[in-house]
């Protein structure tokens, strides 16, 4: 299940790319996760990150998925039984000291 989700989020990424979408490092991202229906609890859709990410390293979108290149991951929970999807939103990081 991870090498088919990751490589479908692989495949999103590079068309991505192609239409010139350029990541700049350190990034938020702002996830919706689009459902069926509510029978699934929100922690275990979420899980589904992971693929995202990995997907996003295997296209060279960013080179790593630390702490160094991803700063804030914020999750959004929607239903559409018509149209279940995941919606991701990416903001370069404005480099400022937080310290």
């Amino acid at each position: 299940m991870k090498k088919e989700n990751t490589e479908k989020c692989c495949y999103a990424f590079l068309m991505a790319k192609a239409a010139g979408l350029r990541v700049t490092t350190p990034i938020n991202l702002k996830i919706t996760w689009y459902c069926k229906n509510k029978r699934k609890d929100p922690d275990n859709v979420a899980f589904g990150v992971k693929f995202i990410l990995d997907g996003m390293q295997e296209a060279r979108m960013i080179e790593n998925d630390g702490f160094n290149e991803i700063k804030e991951i914020h999750h959004w929970f929607e239903v559409d039984k018509d149209c279940p999807r995941i919606e991701i939103e990416l903001e370069e990081e404005n480099v400022i000291s937080r310290k």
